[in-house]
This record gives C-alpha cells, sequence and structure tokens, in this order.
C-alpha cells in the first residue's frame, strides 16, 4: 500500500490559525486523506479519486466513524436550530474568474422545506449559484449560510446534512453501479441494512436493477445520469442541490421517478432542494419558488402568479413570455425567418 504522502496532491492547505466552531481536536480530522475525500466525494472535483483503489478509498472513507458525525454536528446543533424559517441566505455573492464576472450580486433565500428551482439560458450562471452554494467555489464577497451555518467556517458539518449532484458524472468508470453507490452510502456513515434497502428501491425506480453489476465505462448517457442521481438520493440528506437533474439522456422512466421522489419528499416537507433546468414546464409544474437567472445575477423570485405580475403580464400568459421578459432577453425569432432565408438564391 502506498503511502499517503504519495497522495499529498489531494490535501488542502492547513491554516494555523483557530477555526471559529471546530474545537482543536476536531480540526485534526482535515489533515487527514479521508477528510479530502469525504468532503469532496459530493463535489465536482471527485476526479481526483481516480489515483485511489476502490478498497482502498472505501476503507479511508470508514476513518470518519459515527461519532466523530455526531461530536461534528453537535458543535452546531443551537445554531441550527435557531435558523428560522430562511434555511439558505445568499447575500451580496460576487464571483469572478479569469477576470471574467460569473456572479454579479446574488442576493436569494430559500425557505425550509421549499423546493426552489433556478431557471436561465446557457450560461446564466445556475450553475455557478449552485457551486457556490456547495462549497464547490468560494465567492470574492458575500456571505452564505444554510441551516443558520456558515458555508466556509462550519463546512465540513454542512457537507454532513447535504447532497450534491453535478451537473456531469465524476465518478471513476472503471467502478461498477453498485460500488460507485456503496462509497457515497459510506461516506454519509449509512447503515448496511438501510443502504441496501435504499439502493435497491432507488435502482429499481430508476430501471437500473440489471444495471448495478455494469461498469460505468459500459454505461449508456442515461444510465450514467440515473447512476449519479442514485449516488446522490441514497445519502438521505435534509437538502439536496441539484444542477440539471432532468437532462443529459434521462428517460421517461426516470425522469417520472425523480419527479415522484421530490413532490413527495417536498410535500412532507422532509427536505429542502434547489435545482437549476432549462425546461421550464418542470420548474413551473415541480417547484414551489422560480428564480429566474441571467447575466450572473438572480433578476427575480416567485412563484409563477407572482412573476407574472411582476412581468405585468395576464394570469393566462405562458410562462415561456415571463421568462423572456423577466430575464430581458431577446424576442424569440421564428423560424419562418430561417425556412425564408434558405428559399433565395
Amino acid at each position: 500500500m502506498q503511502s499517503l504522502q504519495n497522495f499529498s496532491c489531494i490535501y488542502k492547505p492547513f491554516k494555523k490559525k483557530t477555526t471559529p466552531g471546530i474545537p482543536r481536536f476536531k480540526r485534526k480530522i482535515k489533515r487527514l486523506s479521508a477528510y479530502s475525500i469525504i468532503c469532496r466525494l459530493n463535489v465536482n472535483t471527485v476526479g481526483f479519486y481516480t489515483l485511489l483503489s476502490a478498497n482502498y478509498a472505501l476503507n479511508v472513507v470508514q476513518r470518519i466513524s459515527n461519532n466523530y458525525r455526531r461530536l461534528i454536528m453537535n458543535t452546531n446543533k443551537k445554531q441550527r436550530d435557531s435558523a428560522g424559517d430562511i434555511y439558505v441566505s445568499m447575500s451580496g455573492i460576487d464571483l469572478k474568474i479569469a477576470g471574467q464576472t460569473i456572479l454579479d450580486h446574488v442576493d436569494v433565500e430559500v425557505r425550509k422545506g421549499e423546493l426552489l428551482a433556478f431557471v436561465g439560458g446557457n450560461g446564466a450562471g445556475k450553475s455557478s449559484i449552485l457551486r457556490c452554494m456547495a462549497g464547490l467555489w468560494k465567492p470574492d464577497s458575500g456571505k452564505i449560510t444554510i441551516a443558520g451555518l456558515d458555508r466556509i467556517e462550519d463546512d465540513l458539518a454542512i457537507r454532513m446534512f447535504t447532497s450534491y449532484l453535478p451537473p456531469e458524472l465524476t465518478i471513476p468508470k472503471h467502478l461498477t453501479v453498485r460500488e460507485s453507490v456503496r462509497i457515497f452510502a459510506e461516506a454519509y456513515s449509512i447503515p448496511e441494512e438501510l443502504y441496501r434497502k435504499r439502493m435497491d428501491s432507488l435502482l429499481r425506480m430508476f430501471g437500473m436493477k440489471n444495471s448495478q453489476d455494469k461498469m460505468l465505462s459500459a454505461l449508456s448517457k442515461g444510465e450514467k445520469k440515473k447512476t449519479a442521481l442514485t449516488c446522490a438520493l441514497i445519502s438521505g440528506a435534509e437538502f439536496y442541490i441539484l444542477d440539471e437533474p432532468f437532462t443529459d439522456g434521462i428517460d421517461p422512466q426516470g425522469y417520472n421517478a425523480l419527479r415522484n421522489i421530490l413532490d413527495k419528499l417536498a410535500a412532507n416537507r422532509e427536505i429542502t432542494a434547489v435545482f437549476a433546468t432549462q425546461i421550464l414546464d418542470m420548474a413551473v409544474s415541480l417547484a414551489d419558488r422560480i428564480a429566474v437567472v441571467n447575466f450572473g445575477r438572480v433578476l427575480a423570485v416567485g412563484t409563477p402568479e407572482e412573476l407574472r405580475k411582476t412581468a405585468k403580464l395576464p394570469e393566462s400568459a405562458p410562462f415561456d413570455e415571463v421568462f423572456a421578459k423577466l430575464a430581458s432577453r431577446e424576442s424569440i425569432v421564428p423560424a419562418e425567418e430561417y425556412i425564408d432565408s434558405l428559399k433565395t438564391s
């Protein structure tokens, strides 16, 4: 077995100063490779995991026991209990990458037990907002709190009750579906019996039961998306961040399964969830509220009825017209204009 020093590239820089809210004996966890794996298994940087074998990774993940989870969660319990009805708060979030403005003073709140949809065109900033919310990107300015906890200072505690679905599958392709799901179950310390029960029900719902022993490299694009969804849902988290969950070749069975899961959990207020989508009908029918995003800003937030009033459109107006007006997008060019251009010689 290779030494952990060979994997030093996955360590995060360890700050010598005291981290508020985390006692010293728990700060030591940050020095372990296990911490790096736990904190990144459900984010887009999971690609580094290809450095490790599946068996070795499972052993490392198991080093973070239920006792550590209880200790860290109890440290912030009072803050979480006092969070109130506002579950997620993003205020004054600015982000620049390579000199380009990605997010421009984003302000948005997610209520506890709410299903909030971010809708917008390509490059509008939907995924960037979710990445900051998931702790994958650190904004240049502003503050993010989740369940009363600071996104940066209480990062580890937040990850323990949060599940993030990236827009693309980033799990190593040499693993099978079952191995991939098991890694995420281990990361959340799910008991063996409960893990098997959840995995079996999710795979059957998504029509993946007969594919559980296939390697990811042998799966179709839609099957990879279903695998990623299963990995995200196996956690039984209380907060879900889902980036484009209804796209990437997912078939009607998977589409309806995910919709039913979110619909039932949200109806009982058992979870809080945000998702990004370009499917306006899905946002209108599933979400409690919709956030219209463009130019790296959240331009409007509300129910479909409230957004129609904001856009000063009648109640009968289709939502694509509402979105086009609120997002300040150019008017839709009719197809006839292009067809006529083909006829000209």
